[in-house]
């Protein structure tokens, strides 16, 4: 789509309201009834960097949590940017000024729960940017109309910034407002927003590199680009510098992961790294016509957040950066097509659930029930064991869990690949596969949430009620 071109205004299709207010409704009862550690000690990151405000010295914040001594109980280090606490500390500021009013001990609960709403609050942002964003890519009225019900249903989008209420979604949320001024070709915009994101996570950098080179061939303007999408990152790194404790060293253990997977021979390749090179090779090279420009985008999209979780060790809330390009590359199938996604999408849940169970045993579980509103109201369960405590001993097994979430993002990768007859699912199947048993996309929306979100939810709640 063009600079300056007119794109109508999607409107939510008939009973697409209602599915998105239903789909609230449970998200905030997972808000009130799910608590990861996470969520809270985040929160209180934020209190301790406003108190380290207004004592006149913010850049003691990252010391002051490091060394232990505050009205919390036993917190790890701050790792994250400082932008990731002033954005938490936002909704915190009427909170922090009453207790300081009073003198009165930071409310652990309230803040956690401020901490998940913000989270929610920063996923309700990213839906009409998809609705958008879809618009944009040419999905049609009732595809673009149902784009953001469809990101919404999918499990490791909720789980992360619902259940777990991780930050993560506040860089998803400005990765899509640039992807969106990249499509509308508004350069600038899309590096600050881009630029903000990168500062909130460094992942979106992976994507932020190929988008630029696709559109952008002078060397010059690259250059002034990737300059400038440092502009919160360079200036936080510098007011922060020498004091940041060990945030230097979780970055780099972060970062090592990008190169850790690798292909053993005369020398040792980085798979990750080797992969995304030569995905900036083929975007510089590549120049599709301004049609083709906004798909070809979701597909790289697509391959760079894919190749990641297949190739680097993620955590949980990471999968979320991958979903938007998942759902709307989906949606640019065809119908016909949408009893094999849906399929694959939930293996892709029951992967990921899987996953969840076996890399963090008893952490992603009924525990987060007993942290949530459930448990603090003393409702009777437990489920402080593991889920999966089994699958160590059944050695066989062990690696299944990764190799169904892999296997239904590597079908993804492939089968959406573009061919002279549309995809490379379209000429496997035959055209048939376009026409034959089309599955209506308010019915493929409801499967997704309830077998998806079922394949973590039912083992969870029958653990908690017989734990």
């Amino acid at each position: 789509m063009g600079k300056g071109a007119a794109v109508r205004r999607p409107r939510l299709a008939k009973g697409e309201g209602r599915r998105l207010l239903l789909f609230w409704v449970v998200a905030m009862a997972a808000a009130l009834f799910f608590v990861h550690p996470d969520a809270a000690e985040t929160a209180s990151h934020a209190w301790l960097f406003l108190e380290s405000v207004f004592s006149g010295q913010p850049r003691s914040f990252y010391g002051v949590v490091a060394a232990h001594q505050n009205a919390f109980a036993y917190l790890n280090n701050a790792h994250y940017n400082i932008i990731v606490y002033m954005v938490y500390a936002v909704p915190l500021l009427p909170v922090y000024l009453v207790c300081a009013f009073l003198g009165a001990a930071p409310p652990q609960l309230l803040l956690t729960f401020v901490g998940k709403g913000l989270c929610v609050a920063f996923l309700a942002a990213c839906l009409p940017v998809l609705r958008r964003i879809a618009a944009l890519l040419g999905l049609g009225e009732e595809s673009a109309a149902a784009a953001p019900v469809v990101f919404a249903a999918l499990l490791p989008v909720g789980f992360s910034a619902v259940v777990m209420g991780q930050y993560d979604v506040m860089a998803v949320f400005a990765m899509l407002v640039g992807w969106w001024c990249w499509l509308r070709g508004r350069m600038w915009p899309f590096v600050l927003w881009f630029g903000a994101a990168i500062a909130l996570k460094s992942l979106p950098l992976l994507l932020f590199v190929p988008l630029l080179l696709l559109r952008e061939k002078r060397i010059g303007h690259l250059a002034l680009y990737g300059v400038c999408s440092l502009w919160l990152v360079v200036p936080t790194a510098l007011l922060y510098r020498g004091v940041t404790f060990s945030k230097t060293v979780f970055d780099a253990a972060m970062m090592d992961r990008l190169f850790a997977t690798r292909l053993m021979g005369g020398r040792e390749v980085p798979l990750f790294a080797a992969a995304m090179v030569v995905l900036c090779v083929v975007a510089w090279f590549w120049r599709p016509g301004e049609k083709s420009l906004g798909g070809t985008s979701a597909l790289v999209g697509l391959w760079v957040f894919g190749l990641a979780m297949i190739l680097v060790e993620w955590h949980p809330q990471w999968v979320i950066l991958l979903a938007p390009f998942l759902q709307l590359t989906t949606l640019a199938q065809p119908a016909g097509q949408r009893r094999g996604w849906l399929l694959v999408d939930v293996l892709l849940c029951m992967g990921f659930a899987l996953v969840c169970w076996a890399a963090f045993p008893g952490q992603l579980e009924a525990n987060l029930l007993g942290a949530g509103l459930l448990g603090m109201l003393g409702a009777p369960g437990g489920g402080a064991g593991q889920l999966l405590g089994w699958l160590a001993a059944l050695s066989p097994l062990e690696k299944m869990p990764m190799a169904l979430f892999c296997g239904a993002v590597a079908a993804h990768l492939l089968l959406k690949l573009p061919t002279k007859e549309g995809t490379l699912a379209t000429r496997l199947f035959g055209q048939g596969a376009a026409t034959a048993l089309p599955m209506p996309l308010k019915t493929y929306t409801w499967w997704l949430f309830l077998l998806g979100w079922g394949v973590w939810l039912v083992p969870v709640l029958a653990h908690w009620l017989v734990g």
